[in-house]
């Protein structure tokens, strides 16, 4: 997903495989223009940033919570003791007590750059909105679905202009999914296989942290 701001643009890699549901509505938004021209009417330093306040109506409102995938083990790129990853983007898991087996019940985790739906108090409530997180918060984990992280443009998302609501807010401009470009136009996304050597040296030292407090997974982006 491709979003102009009036400060710039931000890159965001979509995991349908996590929240597909939250995905097919984010992806529908775009396309229809729904978020062009809205604010980001919640920007807190070291907290959120938050937007995507509709300017049109969406029939399919009122998304189902979601944190189950069918089968992690298929799905993950690598695993810690309680979290982990899914294809870079940052999940904790739960383990039945005594097996110490996956029981089949993951989440997105409130790493620095992830994207999570808001929602009113009803965890059934996700509509069109959605917060990015400008830091680790391990109290939200667990209550809020992810379908997003930012591979692009955090230092944009950072500067935004700050208020709850802001006095003069930044702006979603416009909104693209890439893969509805022409080919020659799609920016190319090299995301870092977490599953390799690579990877795996940088986990050399980790033991005890979690998951938010290691490095990102690595991206560069061409185009």
């Amino acid at each position: 997903m491709i979003m102009n701001t009036t400060n710039g643009r931000v890159v965001i890699e979509l995991f349908p495989g996590l929240a597909p549901a939250h995905v097919s509505q984010m992806r529908q938004i775009a396309r229809e223009g729904g978020w062009n021209g809205s604010d980001f009417h919640r920007v807190v330093p070291g907290f959120v940033v938050q937007g995507g306040a509709s300017t049109q109506r969406f029939p399919k409102l009122d998304l189902e919570a979601v944190r189950t995938v069918d089968n992690i083990y298929t799905m993950a790129s690598y695993l810690r003791d309680s979290d982990g990853y899914l294809d870079g983007m940052t999940i904790g898991y739960e383990k039945d007590e005594g097996v110490g087996l996956w029981n089949g019940t993951i989440w997105a985790k409130h790493c620095p750059g992830t994207v999570f739906a808001a929602r009113t108090a009803d965890p059934n409530s996700a509509e069109t909105q959605f917060y990015i997180n400008i830091r680790s918060y391990k109290h939200l984990d667990e209550k809020y679905t992810g379908w997003g992280r930012v591979v692009s443009g955090m230092d944009r998302v950072r500067s935004l202009e700050i208020g709850e609501p802001p006095e003069k807010p930044d702006k979603i401009e416009s909104v693209e999914i890439a893969s509805d470009r022409a080919e020659i136009d799609q920016p190319i996304v090299f995301v870092q296989r977490t599953d390799g050597p690579d990877f795996q040296r940088s986990l050399l030292h980790s033991d005890g942290l979690d998951v938010c407090e290691i490095p990102a997974v690595s991206v560069r982006i061409a185009n």
